[in-house]
């Protein structure tokens, strides 16, 4: 059901018909209605050398440069247009959608609207839902799991690996009868980064984890092919990881701090509740 509450969430956050709103995965109505002849359609739309690119990492001294140009050379290049997207619109108000499901728990996203991958403050974001939501260290596990004990792995993140605009999310499940309690914790939380924003030890905390991060990143082939594959994706400069791990160093709590109470200041936020219905 967590990925059903996330299908909704989808739904209604980002215009209908905009792929954003679509999971990659599909739905079971879509994936019903799939025939052999549109899996073909799709290969011969996709698999082009137009829409590729490729990166190798290792020994390339070793490679047989001629053979794979000779494969690449292979791939057909025909121009595609893309459609464009509906515009996304800011959410106008607050609003709570409630869909009923077969379970004794139930599941519960809350979130809004956020930023693209190439906002000038990037970091910041995913230093916050880091601090907000990240893992076992976060506010939210804190304060719905360990001080309540209403939910067992609750998340959040700023999700911004879009060109266009990204999401703020936290979700959660709980006891039916712990819903109410629940909802009202994660108001609390959100009033409390209004007023205060966040501790300063959440803060240095988030951004030694993050700076961890960003070296295991590169600590593979692997990795760093992923690095370079994703700068070319959303048009980064080659020496952007670098100065990422340095600009994470520089960050100013102040900063961050006016980020947080600006952000939960401002923005309305959609829930998703799936849950049991009485009859």
């Amino acid at each position: 059901y967590y990925d059903q509450a996330r299908f909704y969430f989808y739904q209604k956050l980002y215009p209908k018909n905009h792929r954003y709103s679509i999971p990659i995965t599909g739905t079971l109505e879509t994936v019903k209605k799939i025939k052999l002849h549109h899996v073909h359609s799709l290969y011969k739309k996709l698999i082009n050398a137009y829409l590729m690119h490729l990166v190798i990492v290792g020994d390339v001294q070793k490679l047989n440069r001629l053979q794979i140009e000779k494969a690449l050379l292979k791939i057909k290049s025909t121009q595609i247009t893309i459609p464009s997207d509906p515009r996304i619109d800011n959410i106008k108000r607050a609003k709570t959608y409630s869909y009923s499901i077969p379970s004794t728990q139930t599941f519960v996203r809350i979130g809004t609207l956020a930023t693209s991958r190439n906002h000038p403050n990037h970091l910041e974001y995913r230093l916050i839902a880091d601090m907000i939501g990240g893992g076992f260290g976060s506010i939210v596990m804190k304060k719905l799991r360990e001080e309540k004990g209403l939910t067992y792995t609750p998340v959040g993140n700023f999700y911004t690996l879009r060109k266009g605009l990204g999401y703020f999310f936290i979700a959660y499940s709980t006891r039916t009868k712990n819903l109410e309690k629940s909802l009202k914790i994660i108001q609390k939380i959100f009033d409390g980064f209004k007023k205060n924003g966040i501790p300063i030890q959440n803060f240095k905390l988030s951004r030694r984890y993050l700076k961890g991060r960003l070296l295991q990143n590169e600590e593979t082939n692997e990795n760093i092919t992923q690095l370079i594959s994703h700068g070319i994706i959303f048009n980064l400069p080659i020496k952007h990881w670098k100065n990422e791990y340095d600009k994470i160093g520089k960050m100013s709590y102040k900063k961050v701090q006016k980020l947080i109470k600006n952000f939960f200041q401002t923005q309305p936020f959609i829930t998703i509740i799936l849950q049991k219905k009485n009859n």
